[in-house]
């Protein structure tokens, strides 16, 4: 009897306080704790990104393209002339902004192909110098226009991982595989896209306007 009722006591214990038993599982995205990033931001670890403008030995201008090729500006025929035949073409047929884009893929980047403008759109370096860093690139660029911290799990709303930095009047995204980072964060790929686009690139990117997707975090000094 004496078992039975302490076996009973331990499950009113285990209900009251939910700590014995597991959550059903379900396909649905489960809100992740999100708090603390702007924090975090400023915190030691990220503090330098506040000094950007300290640090810069670069005064913002222009567009800056690869390998000659220019978001916006490069035409489609000018390209295979400037970096040879792509590995291989495809075509969007559905998506966002993708849609009816082509993909051209080289050994170690890839480039967008608006074929309505018959202009480069945009240019994805995969491959960039893995010894550069997040304060390399502060250091080159100044303060970025934008900052993000993204979400890369499916399953979780908020679950922050890595980090873009944004130069507008460059048209230039610097993505690094970690959140929050230190100054020694090594920079993962490259974007470059057609500064035209101003404000509008971040909806194409999905980083306005997607719960748990992207948070933006602010700089400070």
């Amino acid at each position: 009897m004496m078992k039975k009722i302490i076996i009973l006591g331990l499950m009113l214990v285990c209900f009251l306080y939910s700590g014995c038993y597991t959550l059903p599982q379900s396909n649905t995205p489960v809100p992740a704790p999100s708090l603390e990033v702007t924090s975090v931001a400023q915190s030691e670890k990220m503090d330098f990104l506040g000094l950007c403008n300290d640090v810069s030995t670069l005064v913002p201008g222009s567009q800056e393209g690869y390998k000659n090729i220019f978001p916006g500006v490069t035409l489609r025929e000018d390209v295979k002339g400037l970096i040879g035949q792509p590995d291989e073409i495809s075509k969007f047929e559905s998506g966002t902004w993708v849609k009816g884009m082509e993909s051209w893929v080289y050994a170690d980047f890839g480039i967008w192909m608006n074929p309505n403008t018959g202009k480069v759109d945009s240019i994805n370096v995969n491959n960039p110098p893995k010894e550069t860093t997040i304060y390399d690139v502060v250091k080159k660029y100044g303060c970025p226009n934008f900052v993000y911290a993204l979400n890369q799990n499916e399953e979780f709303y908020g679950y922050y991982s890595s980090t873009i930095l944004i130069y507008s009047a460059f048209g230039i995204r610097f993505d690094f595989n970690e959140f929050p980072m230190t100054r020694n964060s090594k920079l993962n790929s490259i974007i470059y896209y057609d500064p035209e686009k101003g404000e509008e690139i971040l909806t194409e990117w999905d980083l306005v306007d997607v719960i748990g997707q992207a948070v933006p975090v602010q700089l400070v000094k």
